[in-house]
């Protein structure tokens, strides 16, 4: 009797001990990764974060103050930290294997500030940054800042994260305006005031609104697409419901220049009617030419995205027929005035 007690405490004690020996493997397979995020007084907020694995570039929205599981890896961590008209960008880079930890701290975020030498009157500036993972403009954070608004970035050596900042000058109901992108591929810089010579850009003549368009008012755009983290960073130039001719001055590199002609529908909406975009490759003090008419017979080259008229937003139209049709010609001498 005594024996079979023995052999069942056995049994009973031997299968707890392997029980509790996978449970304890169980946990310790458990990768979790914790962000914290501080705003430029030193105060724990909450903010969504964009985690980033580096071998697979799959994206995750990781709250900070939470836990996270985490398959184990390498991952590029970007985060958001506003308060009040103030706003930084940063990004880090973290080994997630069991339970990770990670600190974003905005008062290590260095002021961008583009400016422009001589610098233009008159003119508003609106700057954008970015913060991208592996170079990729989809991996990343932006966040565009006018009038009293600052921006600030984290510097980072790592060469998993990369930058850009796009800062642009335009006006009131006018087209034309100033654009420059300065932007890294390793890394974020910890110097990220930079002044453009205006003597060292690209001056781009744009002729607009040149023959018949179901558009009331045209808007001019440009849009940088010579590779990087900038990658499709936009400049807003201005728009007029007058035809115009007018300058773009525009940094090194590639550029799609654009343009989007609205009008008013019979119930008050507003609606996109065609929308045209040609590239140039820019290089610092030349001259270039663009005329954006409307001829019958041309096409379209693609739709913007719908805007908003009241609080509801309207229908997207883009004619690619005879009463709404458009044309972006390279040079003055196959694009005659009409």
């Amino acid at each position: 009797m005594f024996a079979s007690l023995a052999r069942a405490l056995f049994t009973t004690a031997t299968a707890a001990a392997v029980l509790v020996g996978t449970t304890g493997s169980a946990l310790a397979a458990t990768n979790t990764l914790t962000v914290t995020t501080l705003n430029r007084a030193g105060t724990k907020v909450a903010v969504t974060t964009t985690v980033v694995n580096l071998s697979t570039a799959k994206h995750y929205q990781v709250r900070s103050g939470v836990k996270r599981t985490l398959p184990k890896g390498n991952y590029a961590v970007l985060a958001r930290i506003s308060t009040g008209i103030t706003h930084t960008l940063g990004g880090r880079t973290v080994k997630v294997s069991g339970a990770s930890k990670l600190t974003i701290d905005a008062r290590q975020g260095r002021l961008v500030n583009l400016g422009l030498s001589p610098a233009p009157s008159g003119l508003s500036r609106t700057q954008g940054a970015r913060i991208c993972a592996e170079g990729a403009p989809f991996g990343g954070i932006e966040l565009y800042v006018n009038g009293a608004d600052s921006l600030y970035v984290i510097p980072s050596a790592s060469k998993y994260l990369s930058y850009a900042a796009l800062g642009y000058w335009n006006g009131y109901d006018a087209i034309g305006g100033y654009a420059v992108l300065h932007q890294t591929t390793k890394g974020v810089p910890s110097t990220t005031a930079r002044v453009f010579s205006t003597a060292k850009l690209g001056a781009v003549t744009v002729d607009s609104r040149r023959g018949p368009s179901a558009g009331t008012s045209a808007q001019v755009d440009a849009q940088a697409v010579g590779g990087g983290c900038g990658d499709y960073m936009m400049a807003s130039l201005g728009s007029s419901d007058r035809p115009s001719t007018s300058k773009l001055y525009l940094s090194p590199g590639k550029w799609d220049i654009r343009t989007s002609g609205s009008g008013t529908a019979t119930n008050g909406e507003g609606r996109y009617v065609n929308h045209f975009t040609t590239n140039r490759t820019i290089a610092a003090g030349k001259a270039y030419f663009v005329r954006f008419s409307a001829r019958p017979g041309a096409r379209a080259l693609g739709c913007p995205p719908p805007i908003r008229a009241g609080s509801s937003t309207s229908s997207t139209t883009c004619s690619r027929t005879r009463t709404s049709p458009g044309w972006a010609a390279p040079t003055a001498a196959s694009a005659p005035s009409r």
